[in-house]
């Protein structure tokens, strides 16, 4: 049937004269003959032009942006790469001192850090049974925090937790609008999460999200020719995104907690009880009224957004994180 489509709608372009335009018009079989050629592969997967990423790498023929890239010898195909996976989470227009970060992830990626890839098959086992990302997402938090003994306990220290499972950590000191986290890995060698300096890691809580959805996006994101890449931006892919993002939330702030200390309605409402979620777990404000509210412990929305604006402002809204430190 959708072959049928395809030979319908190459009758119609080459009837009104636009086979020039779309050259698979031509084709016998448009749907089994049309193949893209590399630099459209490569501008439908990143959304940037080949000439544009040419440049970027200094890359005069198209072997050497395949290296430059990161994309096996032999491969065209433009996925395989994790510079190409993270580049398709970024802006088109990202800027000069994030694309060097990307090059210095996919190096380190290349180390040997024994990376726990145990936690892969539960992480990747448990979403398997959520009925979307969210749902996936939180399930598979659940699981591997399971697996580390936390026992609905806080996470004392991201840094150290992400070194304990073979991830290196790196804070760029990079500022930029949006790209707060560049993450990647490949199987058999190495992993590594970036965090950039924007108004949101610029908090403690902030770069704690971060790493615990890049922590999502390793355990969870799929391997390609044994690379993985991804960025938190809001050019993100949504399915990863959303998923990565419930699995922070998850694994930071346990549902199993918020259930034993504030399993009332509206419990947590209370300003004591939020505050020490905050501090106790090293969380911010939106984060923590959220996942109160999507567990069903805050009966309306107007309760959620005052905790958030109440807190997310107020100068004694967080004295302490879980390792003890002050913000």
């Amino acid at each position: 049937m959708f072959a049928e489509f395809v030979a319908f709608m190459a009758a119609w372009l080459r009837r009104e004269d636009l086979d020039s335009v779309f050259s698979w018009a031509n084709l016998t079989d448009p749907l089994h003959e049309a193949e893209a050629d590399f630099h459209e592969r490569l501008r439908a997967f990143t959304g940037i032009d080949a000439d544009v990423l040419r440049g970027w790498t200094a890359a005069t023929t198209d072997a050497d942006l395949r290296r430059n890239l990161g994309i096996p010898e032999g491969s065209d195909d433009p996925s395989e790469s994790v510079v190409t996976q993270v580049m398709r989470d970024l802006p088109p227009t990202v800027p000069e001192s994030v694309r060097r970060e990307v090059w210095r992830l996919d190096a380190r990626t290349r180390r040997v850090t024994n990376f726990v890839e145990e936690l892969r098959t539960v992480a990747r086992d448990a979403a398997t049974a959520g009925t979307g990302p969210e749902e996936s997402g939180r399930l598979a938090a659940q699981e591997v925090r399971g697996c580390l003994g936390l026992n609905g306990q806080p996470v004392r220290d991201m840094n150290e937790r992400m070194q304990e499972l073979g991830i290196e950590v790196v804070h760029s000191g990079v500022d930029c609008s949006q790209e707060r986290m560049l993450t990647g890995s490949r199987r058999g060698a190495g992993a590594a999460a970036v965090i950039n300096r924007t108004p949101r890691t610029a908090t403690p809580w902030g770069r704690r999200f971060e790493l615990a959805r890049a922590l999502g996006h390793l355990l969870m994101d799929s391997y390609r020719a044994d690379a993985l890449g991804a960025a938190s931006t809001t050019f993100a892919q949504p399915w990863a995104r959303r998923c990565s993002g419930a699995f922070a939330v998850e694994f930071l702030l346990p549902s199993e907690h918020l259930f034993e200390q504030c399993g009332e309605l509206d419990s947590g409402t209370n300003r004591d009880v939020f505050l020490s979620l905050l501090n106790d777990y090293g969380i911010g404000a939106r984060t923590a009224a959220f996942q109160l509210w999507n567990l069903g412990l805050l009966s309306n929305h107007r309760a959620r957004d005052e905790l958030i604006d109440d807190f997310s402002t107020s100068t004694d809204s967080r004295t302490r994180l879980p390792d003890g430190t002050e913000t």
